[in-house]
């Protein structure tokens, strides 16, 4: 998920982090998202390790000559990162253009989720309406049948 595009790329790239959604937000595919925020943090690994000046960091240098031991710089580890184990979205639904917008998130968001091996994925539909005229008889009514016709249980509120 982006905040946007310019000429640079994406902005506030980010992937696999819990954030708000806006309206103005930009769906990036994992597998296009993953390379460039890779590339970012070797962009900023390499600028960090400029600031020391080139010089080695005491007691990563290499060994004694012939001391047979490995130098730790001729054989970088890379850290183990912690993968995240949850997803979370929270997007408020157009109520007109609504079923196109989540058909989107069902495609580019819940599809790869799923893909992932292992993994449980719950949708859960949150409606509210308000009316401050209130909704007349045939209205309550009419949504009432609807719900139990469907399966489902609303409820109107003074």
């Amino acid at each position: 998920m982006a905040s946007g595009v310019d000429e640079d790329g994406y902005v506030n790239l980010t992937l696999g982090e819990r954030r708000s959604v806006f309206g103005s937000d930009v769906l990036v595919r994992p597998g296009v998202a993953g390379p460039i925020i890779a590339e970012q943090q070797a962009r900023e690994g390499a600028a960090a390790s400029a600031d020391l000046g080139g010089q080695d960091e005491p007691g990563l240098g290499p060994e004694a000559p012939g001391s047979g031991a490995m130098a730790p710089t001729d054989a970088p580890v890379a850290p183990v990162e912690a993968l995240p184990q949850s997803f979370y979205l929270d997007v408020e639904l157009d109520p007109v253009g609504g079923v196109r917008t989540l058909g989107g998130i069902l495609d580019e968001v819940v599809d790869p989720l799923r893909a992932a091996g292992g993994t449980t994925v719950r949708l859960h539909l949150s409606l509210s309406a308000e009316n401050p005229g209130g909704f007349d008889a045939g209205a309550q009514r009419t949504v009432r049948e609807n719900c139990a016709t469907l399966g489902h249980r609303g409820e109107f509120e003074d």
